[in-house]
């Protein structure tokens, strides 16, 4: 809503605002209320930062590449973090940490100096036709739903599928390191791809790794073969989201469609857990699992089906 009606880097300085006042008063209090106020107001930052990040993206020339990039980044920073994370806790307290977040996020705030103002190219997409292609945005963004439903419900337990399958901690961290470093080669790998090869199609492989991954956690799990699970899982995932990403920017100039992208795919992988765990009472994840995959693969005919009627 605010895309067009807004100075891109006002919205996007707002957003860094409320993130670090939001880790600043976390910091600063001790009572529930309090701090779950702070949270959602740097959570509400977070929420207008990252959509317009997205929708800048969105708008890049090639934004397949940009989400590629914008990915691999963020893998490399989370992946840095999570290993010295266990030091910083030994050595820092919890609020100076959230104090860190928050330096971080004002440090982000120099990236503003080079932000584009989307809204004030308003005039020149009108005057190129910039319409969204409401067939192309409808299909997408269900298949971005539906695929982060069904990811998102399998990656949510597959650290539990893995403790039930009697594996040690040593393994299942093993499992969840090398995925996340296969997470980042699937981003790069996805902007590299080139152009004449299409979406579709490479969405479709994706899609097969996907699925593999899925079944290979069902029934009791050896090491090797979570390991192997996991590393497929987060491959696919991060393969595809460059592709839907640019989809979506796609069906709309202005950065809209793949903005909304951004929340739906969030909602998907949260509430994929929460639909799971309703299938989980006799103890088995086979229902969930057999249930995603089927999810994932109707995810992928959608966009298939729908880039084609709109080519």
């Amino acid at each position: 809503f605010l895309l067009t009606r807004i100075d891109w880097r006002v919205a996007v300085a707002v957003g860094l605002t409320l993130i670090v006042l939001g880790n600043l008063a976390t910091a600063l209090t001790a009572q529930y209320w309090a701090i779950a106020a702070a949270r959602a107001i740097a959570g509400a930052g977070e929420g207008i930062a990252i959509g317009f990040a997205f929708a800048a993206l969105g708008r890049a020339r090639n934004p397949d590449r940009a989400f590629s990039a914008y990915l691999v980044a963020g893998a490399l920073f989370s992946t840095v973090l999570l290993y010295f994370l266990p030091q910083l806790q030994e050595h820092y307290s919890p609020q100076m940490l959230f104090v860190a977040n928050a330096l971080l996020a004002a440090l982000a705030g120099l990236g503003l100096l080079r932000f584009p103002n989307g809204a004030a190219d308003e005039e020149d997409l009108l005057t190129a036709g910039g319409r969204v292609n409401r067939k192309l945005a409808l299909g997408a963004l269900a298949a971005v739903f539906l695929y982060f439903f069904a990811t998102g419900a399998i990656w949510g337990y597959s650290e539990r599928i893995g403790i039930n399958s009697g594996l040690s901690a040593r393994v299942i961290a093993t499992g969840l390191s090398l995925g996340t470093l296969s997470g980042v080669v699937g981003a790069g790998l996805a902007g590299i791809l080139p152009s004449r090869w299409g979406r579709v199609w490479p969405l479709l492989a994706s899609g097969v790794v996907s699925v593999a991954s899925f079944q290979f956690l069902l029934g009791e799990v050896r090491g090797s073969i979570f390991v192997l699970a996991v590393v497929l899982l987060l491959f696919g995932w991060n393969f595809a989201q460059p592709l839907l990403s640019g989809i979506c920017a796609e069906a709309d100039e202005k950065g809209r469609v793949v903005c909304a992208m951004g929340s739906i795919q969030t909602f998907g992988v949260g509430f994929g857990p929460a639909a799971a765990a309703a299938t989980l009472g006799s103890g088995s994840f086979a229902i969930a699992i057999w249930s995603s995959s089927l999810i994932l693969a109707a995810s992928l005919l959608i966009v298939a089906v729908t880039v084609k009627r709109t080519q």
